[in-house]
């Protein structure tokens, strides 16, 4: 675990992911899966019943509980930054894992002096945000990690990461500057790049600590920073992306509150 507190996005300075169970039934392993705190995060699995016995303790790992872990780089340029961590669940899908870096390469003093709604609010349309994500797969082979693939051109500011199963996807939440805020889904297996939803400048596209969740007819549920609307895609004729408009009015009951909370963090 890191010791010193993280600059930005995180409340404290131990893992932020929930622990996700992998392998069920007649699985071959049973592992619970989570991010370390580390200044530079590695994936960890650990043994969810009893070790294996014979199980001998991997070099590295803090006890013979972990079966297994892994350094998350997401791709990101050497020499990497000083934090690569994440404030989300790794999304699990079989044996397949994903994980996003919600930590920026650099952060403002002025910006960091915030309080945590008010960094996500600006992180992205004001100062520089987070890039990076990573897919790994539990080898049940070689009983370990390896990665699949990494994208550390992809942006995740702090939205929840969420897979689809219908059509294997992950799908995150970032800004980009020249298009502004959109949901990014890419393909489970290769990597590439399949779906984007749009939202332009507005912070109605800011999906920060929230989920997402697609609908029928063409729609998307969008839990916003200022709440949840529905919004409807549509593709251009020019573009392999979807913009997203929709209706706000139920996220405007939320505005209220929020400005109160941002009001409190400029003070």
């Amino acid at each position: 675990m890191a010791d010193s507190l993280p600059p930005i996005i995180k409340f404290d300075n131990g893992t932020g992911s929930t622990p996700t169970l992998m392998g069920f039934g007649d699985d071959p392993y049973k592992l619970v899966v989570i991010t370390d705190g580390a200044k530079r995060m590695k994936l960890v699995a650990f043994w969810r019943n009893e070790i294996p016995l014979g199980f001998e303790q991997k070099p590295g790992t803090a006890s013979r509980r972990i079966a297994g872990q892994i350094p998350v780089t997401c791709g990101l340029r050497a020499p990497l930054p000083e934090w690569i961590q994440t404030e989300q669940s790794v999304v699990v899908s079989g044996y397949g894992a994903f994980v996003v870096n919600n930590m920026p390469t650099t952060v403002d003093p002025e910006l960091q002096a915030a309080n945590k709604i008010l960094e996500v609010s600006l992180m992205g349309p004001a100062y520089p945000g987070p890039h990076g994500a990573e897919r790994f797969e539990w080898d049940v082979v070689a009983g370990d990690w390896r990665s699949v693939w990494r994208r550390p051109d992809v942006s995740s500011t702090s939205m929840v990461p969420v897979n689809g199963r219908a059509d294997p996807i992950a799908m995150i939440n970032g800004y980009y500057e020249g298009t502004g805020w959109e949901v990014t889904g890419m393909d489970w297996g290769t990597g590439d790049t399949i779906f984007r939803a749009v939202f332009g400048n507005k912070n109605l596209g800011n999906g920060a600590y929230a989920i997402i969740q697609m609908l029928s007819n063409d729609s998307l549920l969008f839990n916003s920073i200022v709440g949840p609307f529905r919004a409807k895609l549509t593709l251009p004729d020019d573009s392999n992306g979807c913009n997203a408009a929709g209706s706000a009015w139920p996220a405007l009951l939320l505005a209220a509150p929020l400005l109160f909370v941002l009001s409190r963090g400029r003070r």
